[in-house]
């Protein structure tokens, strides 16, 4: 019979039967179920805030008033759980040194957790100088667990999540990601089928005021953003449509 005795943390001792040598042999530390390095996102180079920085976010259960971070605020220690499927509440506030301007913002969301924000992964963008209100969707294909949500505010049009050279903020946030809970009847399900899941698209919520008209009588009135939710996406027959909220 041969039995395994560690000697330390870098050798094994391998005793075999009476009257037959023992052997040591060199230990070699491995991962035992997977090597999980250490995920690297794009950090926003020479951003300048001399005229306007983001002074607040606020999207599910985080609510961060940050103020001027010279260009890039890691708040990965805030996070919020963010069942997949479902809509999560966003909203966005500008700060400003003197007179406002008209700001670009974008959020991005690494959904599938490889380290990059694809434009697949864009879950809001709008503008104004103003605070923005809106929505975010989480597919039901994204990974669980937790992942980066980028903010980028950027002066003069909406900017990539990787920019750099700019005027505006980028700031990122930690967001957990949960298995949704879909209802049909009386029966509550984890899991979708793959039928659903291959139909199952993130929609943008996308302010479209900056397309209003410029008369300022006629872009107040029509200043409201229906906020939709429209399932299946895209579709083979007929489709569902659900009101999610009424912005302005």
């Amino acid at each position: 019979m041969v039995t395994l005795e560690r000697d330390n943390v870098n050798s094994l001792w391998i005793r075999n039967k009476s009257g037959f040598a023992d052997f040591e042999v060199d230990a070699i530390t491995y991962c035992a179920t997977q090597c999980i390095e250490p995920i690297e996102y794009c950090v926003a180079d020479n951003v300048s805030t001399e005229y306007e920085y983001i002074r607040r976010v606020k999207a599910g259960g985080i609510y961060n008033w940050s103020g001027d971070d010279n260009g890039y605020g890691d708040y990965t220690y805030l996070s919020d759980n963010l069942p997949r499927g479902q809509y999560s509440s966003i909203r966005l506030t500008p700060g400003f040194y003197g007179q406002s301007y008209i700001e670009y913002w974008t959020v991005y969301i690494d959904f599938d957790q490889d380290g990059e924000f694809e434009s697949h992964e864009q879950v809001y963008r709008g503008r104004g100088r103003r605070e923005k209100a809106g929505h975010i969707y989480v597919p039901s294909w994204a990974t669980t667990g937790e992942t980066r949500m980028r903010v980028v505010m950027k002066y003069g049009g909406y900017g990539h999540p990787c920019s750099d050279h700019f005027e505006g903020e980028t700031e990122d946030y930690t967001v957990n990601i949960g298995a949704a809970h879909w209802i049909t009847g009386n029966e509550t399900s984890t899991n979708k089928s793959s039928a659903d899941k291959a139909y199952d698209k993130a929609p943008v919520v996308v302010d479209r005021s900056d397309a209003l008209p410029i008369n300022k009588e006629l872009r107040a009135k029509a200043a409201a953003i229906i906020v939709m939710k429209v399932y299946p996406n895209p579709a083979r027959g007929p489709v569902k449509e659900e009101i999610i909220g009424i912005e302005e």
